[in-house]
């Protein structure tokens, strides 16, 4: 109870750190134009708008208040995966993802989306020579990925050392 208390204290923390991140150095900022009174339906609305209009960074303020509004609502986490993956915050991306498929298994969209999140980690990892890693992102893709291209970029990024036939 105690470690998981602490985890979620963790996670509100580096929340805040991205938020304040967001607003000072991406340079498509952060959205302002919602009141934390929203309605759960209008925050969702608008993130979707800011997605649509390529704005991901500003999309994550009206996101985290539909997840504030009601944590067991899976698109919102699988959208505020989206923006921050859309943002360059993996982990986060991954977190929200990963709550996502918690609450809706059978959704493909966040199981793709969490593939897509693990190849570019792993990627990121494989670069840096640090394998071990890099290879539990990759076998998570190619175990659970429908998606070819995601697969075959394994491959190519290894040599072939990593390829489903």
């Amino acid at each position: 109870m105690k470690t998981k208390m602490v985890f979620t204290f963790v996670i509100l923390i580096l929340t805040g750190l991205v938020m304040v991140a967001i607003i000072l150095f991406h340079p498509k900022g952060i959205s302002n134009r919602i009141s934390k009174d929203a309605s759960l339906v209008e925050c969702i609305k608008t993130a979707e708008e800011y997605l649509q209009q390529n704005q991901p960074g500003s999309s994550i303020y009206p996101l985290l208040l539909a997840v504030q509004k009601d944590q067991r609502d899976f698109m919102a986490h699988l959208l505020l995966a989206q923006a921050y993956f859309r943002t360059d915050i993996y982990p986060l991306a991954e977190k929200e993802c990963q709550t996502s498929l918690e609450l809706n298994p059978q959704n493909r969209e966040a199981a793709e989306l969490l593939c897509q999140i693990k190849l570019v980690q792993g990627k990121s990892r494989w670069e840096r020579e640090d394998y071990l890693p890099a290879i539990s992102e990759f076998m998570y893709v190619l175990k659970e990925s429908r998606d070819q291209k995601l697969i075959d970029s394994i491959a190519q990024l290894t040599g072939g050392r990593f390829k489903i036939q």
